[in-house]
This record gives structure tokens, C-alpha cells and sequence, in this order.
């Protein structure tokens, strides 16, 4: 059984899920996670949101200001609804999805690819780690 986990700095459950940089899948198999890998989000802001990876926006080279602007659309990838289907459908093989939130725009594409959602309580930061005893015994049916 594989499940899914939403993170950006690979130790949290990261709380938007359309924008979390990476997919945590961990494979699991009589109650043992017995692989895990990182995959990236086709819908998140560093795929395509005029985000450069080497420097932030609104920040200071050589004294000189350096402010990005794009325009929304709406056909802007945030708000395509294709989107969703394609960020789903890069854990299909997921049984499961454990998130924070469950978007009204994301809550169709996991029926559609039938990824099941596990949302998981709690104020703050929710370390992966922290949850990982409740997924490995998660329902393999």
C-alpha cells in the first residue's frame, strides 16, 4: 500500500496542499514502511509561479531592488481545474493522502483518481514523523 504526504521542507505536513513542493509517497507492507520517496508537485508555486530558485522576490542584489510581477488569469494554473487532476494524479498509485485540508477544488480529482483523504488535527506544525505510527497502521482494504 502506498500513501501520500504533502510537504515542502520534508519534515512537516505542509498545509496547503496544492502548493507543497513535494509529495512524500511511503510504500507499506505488513505494517513496516518499506520504501519512501519524494515527488515533485506538478501544482506547486516553484513549478511555473514565476518563482528562480536562487534568490527570493522583492530581494537585494548588488544594493539594487529586485520586484517580480505577473499577472493572474484565470486560466493561471492555481485556479485551472486540471490542475488538481494532474497534481492527483501524480500519487494515483496512493491509496491514501494524508493532508491537513482538503480544498473544495481538490476534493473531485481524489474521488476521480480514487485517492483516499486522511485529514490530520492539530494547531501548528505537524511533523511527518508524528503521524507515521497511525499511517503504517492504516487499512489496506
Amino acid at each position: 500500500m502506498k500513501v501520500a504526504i504533502p510537504t515542502t521542507d520534508k519534515l512537516t505536513i505542509f498545509g496547503h496542499t496544492g502548493h507543497a513542493d513535494y509529495f512524500l509517497v511511503l510504500t507499506i507492507e505488513n505494517g513496516k514502511i518499506i520504501d519512501k520517496e519524494y515527488r515533485n508537485n506538478p501544482h506547486s508555486n516553484r513549478e511555473g509561479h514565476g518563482n528562480v530558485p536562487d534568490h527570493e522576490p522583492g530581494s537585494n542584489h548588488n544594493n539594487h531592488s529586485h520586484h517580480h510581477e505577473h499577472e493572474h488569469s484565470n486560466n493561471h494554473m492555481h485556479h485551472d481545474e486540471n490542475a488538481h487532476d494532474e497534481m492527483i494524479k501524480s500519487i494515483e498509485d496512493c491509496k491514501y493522502f494524508i493532508v491537513r485540508h482538503v480544498g473544495r477544488r481538490c476534493a473531485p480529482s481524489l474521488k476521480k483518481f480514487n485517492v483516499r483523504p486522511v485529514q490530520v488535527k492539530g494547531n501548528g506544525e505537524i511533523l511527518i514523523e508524528d503521524v507515521l505510527e497511525e499511517v503504517v497502521k492504516m487499512p489496506v482494504d
